[in-house]
């Protein structure tokens, strides 16, 4: 059970104190909301799950999170496909371990999908002497917002995953999660993942697009490869393109959207070669965002390797 008490339980504590009531009158359902109030209230998710974890209370998670919730870890077969495998795994952990491990994070990155009704989050983690990048989702139905998915990879050096790989330690991620439906809300989204896998121009353009826009970031399998904004992906994107990366699937894509239809996550693993480099098996985590116009556009990009033994 160690990497259930690293993954959800690192991030539902990896969060501050709960967040404060307001006496802001309701917001009519469907009003728009605007960026600093939707960010509040994405990073007040994670504070009430906090809140519940930290006091033992696993019952008060269920209304915190989605009933679909998906969770994916840094081994193969680290996942949970509903918000009731979630809440028993980690009821199953505070039964021996409530108080045993320690967790850091820094500021998270935040994304707000038009509307303002639903959200993307990125965070550093140390827990104990482990370090792992976060990525969640949330999502806002009849004013309540909750955790719709989380992506978790451990923060490693280039230079241990290349040793890893050499090794045989690096894993080839699990298609666990259940088939997304060809004609379902994320096909939209999951058909413009294949396009980047295919051109990866694609996607750069998309994140530059989404800089302009508001917030974009890289997020690559080692803990240098990381870009926030247009200059950085740029700069990120040309020695990419210079080390001839490329990617090929190894699954095919699964994907959900928020309750609003505006964000959408797609995940498959896939295989990433490199000019004078071995190749390597990541999995790939990316957050679409449905634009004015209709099309789905990539605003974040977290590429993560899954390790034996974790």
């Amino acid at each position: 059970m160690r990497w259930v008490s690293i993954t959800l339980l690192g991030v539902v504590l990896s969060c501050g104190a709960p967040a404060s009531k307001t006496t802001e009158a309701p917001r009519p359902e469907g009003d728009d909301v605007d960026v600093k109030t939707a960010a509040r209230d994405a990073k007040a998710v994670l504070d009430e799950v906090s809140t519940a974890v930290r006091g033992g209370h696993t019952d008060a998670l269920l209304p915190t999170v989605v009933e679909n919730l998906v969770v994916l870890g840094p081994g193969a077969k680290h996942h949970f496909a509903s918000r009731a495998d979630a809440v028993v795994a980690v009821s199953a952990f505070l039964d021996d371990h409530h108080d045993s491990l320690e967790f850091n994070s820094g500021k998270p990155v935040i994304g707000v999908a038009p509307g303002g009704h639903s959200a993307w989050l990125v965070e550093n983690l140390t827990v104990g002497n482990d370090a792992f990048i976060v990525t969640t989702l949330t999502s806002e139905k009849n004013e309540i917002a909750r955790l719709a998915a989380v992506f978790m990879s451990p923060s490693v050096p280039l230079k241990k995953i290349r040793k890893l790989t050499k090794n045989d330690k690096l894993t080839m991620p699990a298609a666990s999660l259940p088939a997304t439906f060809k004609d379902g809300p994320a096909a939209g989204a999951i058909a413009a993942f294949n396009q980047g896998i295919k051109d990866p121009a694609l996607w750069e353009a998309d994140l530059l697009a989404q800089s302009d826009a508001g917030k974009a970031l890289v997020i690559g399998p080692s803990i240098e490869q990381f870009a926030s904004g247009a200059k950085a992906i740029t700069k990120y994107w040309k020695k990419r393109t210079d080390n001839g990366v490329a990617l090929k699937l190894l699954d095919k894509p699964r994907g959900g959207t928020t309750e609003d239809g505006q964000l959408a996550w797609v995940t498959a693993a896939a295989e990433q070669s490199e000019e004078n480099d071995d190749p390597i098996r990541l999995r790939v985590f990316a957050i679409y965002v449905h634009t004015d116009e209709g099309a789905w556009q990539l605003a974040a990009l977290h590429q993560a390797v899954s390790i034996v033994g974790l």
